[in-house]
C-alpha cells in the first residue's frame, strides 16, 4: 500500500495489562507525551487483546462501539489488533511501545491468554502463529520491517531453551530487521547487538515510563509513601523495616495504592502485616494504644480493611506528596524516582517464577539492573537483609537518604538517560515521518 499524499500517521502497539496498573498506565501516556513533543496527530493505540475481555467485571476499560477499548486510566482508545493487522502495519511509523513485548515469557503467555484465558482464537497452533506474527512480525515482509521501532522493553526473563526453540530465530529476524530497537536493559541491548551486527549502545535504551512528563509535580508533605504487592518476603519483616523508617525519617506511613490483584498482591491487608504495624493503615507514625488495640482487635476477629482505590490522577497525586518511597515495584520505583523522589526497593529471591525477575533462582532481576542504570544501588535493600532487622537495615538506608551529593548524581542520571531517550524516538520518528 502506498503511503504517498496522505497524511503521516503513527500506530503504537501497548502491552495490555491483566487489571488496572498504574505502572502500565504510566509507560502508555510516556509515548502519548512523545506525540504531544513532536506535534503528531494522527497516532492510534492498538492492543492484541484487553482485560475487559479476559476479567469479569471489566478490570479497567470498556468495550467502544467500533471495536476497540477505551481504558479508564489512560483514557486512550485502543483498536483491537484481531483482524486487523495489515491495517496496522500500513503506517508511517509503527512502533511496538514498552514492557515485555518481545519477550519470550510474553510471547507464550499471550497464546494462552487468548487460548484458554479467553476463549478468543479455539485453536493453540493458530493463536501461536497470530501471536508470533502480530508480535516478532514472523513472515512480515521487509517493507513494514524498515517501519519499526521498538523502545523500553526486556528479553530479561529468557532462558537458553527459549533461544533453543521456534522463538530464537524469530527473534533475530525481528531484532535484525527492525528499523530501530531500544531495550530498558543491559543484556537485552546485548542480545539485540548480537543480531544487529551493531554497536551494544545503538540498542541501549530505558524504561519508557522515564519519558512520561505529567503535570504534576513533586510536593514532599513529609509521608513515607509505602506499596509491598510483589514480596514473597516476610509481612513482619517488611513491616518492621518500615516502622524502622519512619521512626528514624520522622515520615508519616502512607499506603500508595499502586496495583490489585490479579497484577498485584498487596499486603495491606494481610492479618500479620497489620498486626505488626498498625501506624500504617492510621497514617500514624506513633500511634495511640487506642489505635493499636483498634487494629490488633479487628485483626483477631478477621475485620478486613475495604478496598482502597485510586484514580490513576489522585495516585499520582499522592505520590508526588511522598518524601521517599519504600516499595518491590519496579514501575512504582522508576515513577517515583522521575518525579524526583529517593525511592527504597526491597528484593527477594523467589522460589518461584517471579514477575520480577522470571524464572526461580533467576538473578537478572529488573529491580537491580535499572538501579545500577541510575546509580542507585545503595537504596537497594536484599531480603536477607530485611529478615535480619529493620532497625539495622534502615539506619543505613536513612544515612544514605542524607547524602545529597550521592542523591544528587541519581538525578542527574536520570535526567540524562530520558533526555537521551526523548532524543533517540524523536529523532528517529522525525525520520520516518519527514520520508515521502
Amino acid at each position: 500500500m502506498t503511503r504517498v499524499g496522505r497524511e503521516k500517521t503513527v500506530n503504537v502497539l501497548c502491552a495490555p495489562p491483566a487489571a488496572p496498573n498504574a505502572g502500565m498506565t504510566s509507560v502508555d501516556l510516556a509515548f502519548d507525551s512523545v506525540a504531544k513533543r513532536l506535534g503528531l496527530e494522527h497516532v492510534q493505540y492498538w492492543r492484541l487483546w484487553d482485560q475487559s475481555e479476559w476479567i469479569t467485571p471489566v478490570g479497567g476499560s470498556q468495550p467502544t462501539a467500533n471495536g476497540g477499548f477505551l481504558d479508564d486510566s489512560t483514557q486512550i482508545t485502543y483498536q483491537n489488533l484481531r483482524g486487523r493487522f495489515d491495517e496496522f502495519l500500513d503506517a508511517d511509523a509503527v512502533v511496538y511501545w514498552g514492557d515485555f513485548l518481545h519477550m519470550a515469557f510474553y510471547v507464550e503467555s499471550n497464546v494462552d491468554i487468548l487460548t484458554n484465558k479467553t476463549g478468543l482464537i479455539s485453536d493453540v497452533t493458530e493463536a501461536r502463529d497470530h501471536v508470533y506474527r502480530t508480535l516478532l512480525l514472523r513472515g512480515v515482509a521487509d517493507e513494514h520491517l524498515s517501519r519499526v521501532i521498538s523502545y523500553g522493553t526486556t528479553l530479561s526473563f529468557n532462558t537458553p531453551a527459549d533461544y533453543a526453540g521456534e522463538y530464537g530465530p524469530a527473534l533475530d529476524a525481528f531484532l535484525s530487521r527492525a528499523r530501530r530497537v531500544w531495550f530498558r536493559d543491559t543484556y537485552s541491548a546485548w542480545v539485540s547487538q548480537l543480531a544487529r551486527a551493531s554497536d551494544e549502545r545503538l540498542s541501549k535504551g530505558t524504561d519508557a515510563a522515564f519519558l512520561w512528563e505529567p503535570e504534576v509535580k513533586h510536593r514532599p508533605a513529609g509521608n513515607l509513601g509505602v506499596f509491598f504487592g510483589r514480596s514473597a518476603l516476610p509481612p513482619e519483616a517488611l513491616a518492621h523495616l518500615g516502622k524502622a523508617l519512619t521512626t528514624q525519617t520522622g515520615l508519616r506511613p502512607v499506603w500508595l495504592p499502586w496495583g490489585h490483584e490479579p497484577g498485584f498482591w498487596p499486603i495491606d491487608d494481610r492479618r500479620r502485616f497489620r498486626a505488626a504495624w498498625p501506624g500504617l493503615e492510621h497514617r500514624e507514625r506513633s500511634p495511640s494504644w487506642a489505635l493499636r488495640a483498634r487494629t490488633l482487635s479487628e485483626v483477631g476477629r478477621g475485620v478486613r480493611l475495604g478496598p482502597t482505590h485510586r484514580s490513576f490522577s489522585e495516585l499520582i497525586t499522592q505520590l508526588a506528596q511522598c518524601d521517599v518511597v519504600l516499595t518491590d515495584t519496579y514501575h512504582l520505583a522508576i515513577n517515583a524516582w522521575r518525579m524526583g523522589i529517593p525511592t527504597i526497593a526491597v528484593l527477594d529471591e523467589p522460589g518461584t517464577w517471579s514477575v520480577n525477575s522470571g524464572s526461580a533462582g533467576a538473578r537478572r532481576d529488573k529491580r537491580a539492573e535499572l538501579y545500577s542504570q541510575i546509580e542507585a544501588t545503595g537504596l537497594l535493600v536484599a531480603g536477607r537483609d530485611v529478615r535480619r532487622g529493620g532497625r539495622r537495615t534502615a539506619r543505613f538506608l536513612v544515612d544514605y537518604l542524607a547524602d545529597e551529593a550521592a542523591l544528587a548524581v541519581t538525578h542527574e542520571r536520570i535526567s540524562r538517560l530520558t533526555r537521551g531517550g526523548r532524543r533517540m524516538v524523536s529523532e528517529t520518528l522525525s525520520d520516518l515521518l519527514d520520508t515521502p
